[in-house]
């Protein structure tokens, strides 16, 4: 059986390009080369401008070939809900969008001669088990009322093999394959002077008049830059609070020719299911979708596929074995309709395509034809609707709600890691650990080999998950997805998982009671002569120049320089030292010994400290016991002290950490 291989995949083969090996001037530059980013290109290599396409895998590598190929104007979220958001004439203009998405896929393969089975067919909405036939109703309405009076209500879709009960007739959509379609696309962009530029990670894109792309040690230029990565890569916040990122599951298995008719299906679930076939050689591939969750969410993959395949074999008992499955990732906007346009808080020439919204190859269509209109300076009747900027007010409790999901996500912090050690991770297999105030995301690969790195997503600093379905890493709080090594496959991150050393470090290799010692010592130490140089003469330079400071600062005289002064300085420094260990061992009994206290927990426990010498110095003791630190140093000056209490606390952890961190495997037991 393909696992994590789409059927796609397994029947085209992409065409090669090379990776970028010099600097470029280009009209338009545009990164990924899926559905979104090609028919830009293409578009815009066709009315003459010269086009750069970048991309760090294949062509269509991304989530375009992880489609099921439905080309489609029923909209995956129901128009009664988009009208209910948008407005009839904004579920009007989804709907001429969608089509027209169809009809200009349909021209460029008649155009380009693209052999890449594009068939019209129709297209079945029926019922999921627990619906009701008023959803039907009512979304026949909306689909009228959209302009869609082609429309109709069945008593039961054309299936043989059960019956679906009442359902709706979308007419005329269609089915491709997706690759085949890429490959014409991509052959027609060359034509026209387009380059296409593969392996190639486009790893910072800078706004400007021209907007530069870094790929490696080479920079394209270009009056404008496109972002068609899935999900933005050049954004930290301003789309990905709009959208939110849910797995989706696909199976494919053979069915005798014509025992299933060829047509679209979906049902009212939600998560829905799809169905589709595709010719193979003798037979038919069905093709069945569904079980939908939030990315990283969930690490049941298997059991869902296991659910998909007893759905599916319930309506269609003809199934053979199961010859595909593979999984996807698609972005669910909260307004059920794709982002697209200039991209926000950004400057004016450079655009993004996001959202898919579970209809990603006629979205990405309807992207290249706005993007491409605003580029050649052309009006366009839907830019407004898909306008990237656009605030969802309509969808504030969707807003809402997804936004506080994401939240919960940063929780994950606090929690034990999903097992104690690396040898209690099966071959080819992850989980996540707990290192002190890290977290780890280790993959055991067949061998027995251990792969680490840090859990924590580049992009925002969730904690990603383990997919054991698709042997990834995903983000669940904005859709961020790695392979098993680590290396990013989505945005919105677009570095790798920082690799964590299995070296042993010294610091691993010392005793507790070093580690004690050792952060309690820089502490106290630290402190100690950060006040004896406010309160000694011809100290140095350094004593001058923080007493000269401090002078400013607090508007009066440095404090006189005696004995008493160095002497009650001294006691302070003391009780500071004391406290620093004291910390030092209250850390190491909380996040474990040697690694395990890592710097997050080193300068926590700094602040810690500073903030109980703090309490212990002016809230405790009693003024008559006090050290005397209040009376002989100022505000600013106890400032700095207390600032070189934590720091010097932190800093053996920190230069520990600098030089590798223990990830303790079976083989080093």
């Amino acid at each position: 059986m393909h696992l994590h291989q789409s059927v796609w995949a397994a029947t085209a083969i992409p065409p090669d390009f090379l990776p970028l090996t010099d600097d470029l001037r280009v009209e338009v530059c545009v990164v990924g080369a899926g559905i979104a980013g090609l028919s830009t290109a293409y578009l815009l290599a066709k009315a003459g401008k010269s086009v750069a396409v970048l991309d760090d895998g294949p062509i269509g590598g991304g989530m375009t070939q992880m489609t099921t190929g439905h080309l489609v104007n029923m909209m995956d979220d129901r128009y009664f809900e988009l009208e209910a958001i948008h407005g009839v004439q904004g579920a009007r203009l989804a709907a001429q969008s969608h089509s027209d998405a169809i009809d200009r896929i349909e021209s460029i393969v008649a155009l380009e001669k693209i052999d890449c089975d594009f068939s019209r067919l129709d297209g079945f909405l029926f019922l999921a088990d627990s619906d009701e036939e008023a959803t039907l109703d009512k979304e026949l309405q909306a689909a009228h009322r959209a302009g869609l009076h082609a429309v109709t209500k069945l008593d039961r879709a054309p299936f043989t093999s059960f019956d679906s009960g009442p359902c709706l007739r979308f007419p005329q959509v269609a089915q491709f394959h997706a690759l085949k379609y890429l490959a014409g696309l991509a052959k027609a962009i060359r034509r026209d002077g387009g380059r296409i530029f593969t392996g190639s990670h486009a790893e910072g894109i800078k706004p400007g008049t021209p907007a530069r792309v870094r790929c490696g040690s080479h920079t394209v230029t270009a009056d404008a830059v496109v972002v068609a990565t899935n999900v933005p890569v050049n954004s930290r916040f301003a789309i990905h609070t709009k959208q939110a990122p849910y797995m989706t599951y696909v199976i494919g298995a053979r069915v005798p020719r014509g025992s299933v008719p060829k047509i679209l299906s979906w049902d009212t679930g939600d998560p829905y299911h799809y169905v589709r076939l595709q010719a193979m050689e003798d037979d038919d591939l069905l093709i069945v979708g569904g079980e939908d969750h939030k990315s990283g969410q969930a690490n049941d993959g298997k059991r869902r596929q296991a659910r998909l395949e007893a759905w599916a074999r319930e309506r269609f008992p003809m199934m053979g074995p199961l010859e595909f499955a593979w999984g996807g990732q698609i972005m669910e906007t909260v307004d059920y309709l794709a982002f697209i346009g200039r991209s926000p808080m950004d400057d004016e020439n450079v655009f993004v395509a996001t959202g898919d919204s579970g209809m990603g190859l006629t979205h990405g269509t309807i992207a290249a034809i706005i993007i491409s209109d605003s580029i050649l300076g052309r009006q366009n009747r839907w830019a407004k609707l898909y306008n990237a900027s656009r605030k969802p007010i309509g969808a504030a409790r969707e807003y809402g709600r997804e936004n506080l999901n994401v939240a919960r996500q940063y929780a994950q912090w606090l929690t034990p890691g999903e097992v104690e050690g690396v040898e209690e991770i099966a071959r080819d297999d992850g989980a996540v650990l707990r290192r002190g105030l890290s977290k780890i995301a280790v993959y055991r690969d067949s061998m027995g080999a251990v792969h680490a790195s840090n859990a924590a997503c580049p992009h925002l600093g969730c904690i990603v998950h383990w997919n054991r379905s698709e042997k990834t890493w995903d983000c669940p709080c904005h859709g961020s997805r790695f392979d098993r090594f680590g290396k990013v496959m989505n945005g919105p991150a677009n570095r790798d998982l920082a690799k964590v050393s299995r070296r042993r470090s010294a610091r691993a290799r010392r005793p507790v009671w070093v580690e004690v010692l050792l952060s309690g010592l820089a502490a106290g130490v630290g402190s100690a002569l950060v006040a004896s140089a406010f309160t000694r003469r011809n100290y140095g330079h350094a004593a001058r120049a923080m007493n000269s400071v401090a002078h400013i600062y607090d508007g009066e005289p440095t404090p006189a320089k005696d004995a008493p002064a160095r002497r009650n300085t001294a006691i302070g420094s003391a009780l500071h030292l004391a406290a620093s260990v004291g910390w030092a061992a209250l850390f190491e009994g909380i996040f474990g010994n040697r690694a395990r206290a890592d710097a997050p927990a080193a300068l926590a426990g700094g602040a810690c400290v500073a903030a109980t010498a703090y309490v212990v110095d002016y809230h405790v003791v009693p003024k008559r016991l006090r050290p005397g630190f209040e009376e002989h140093l100022t505000p600013s000056q106890m400032f700095c002290v207390y600032t070189a209490l934590a720091a010097g606390f932190a800093l053996p952890v920190v230069l520990s950490r600098l030089r590798g961190h223990q990830i303790k495997n079976a083989d080093e037991r």
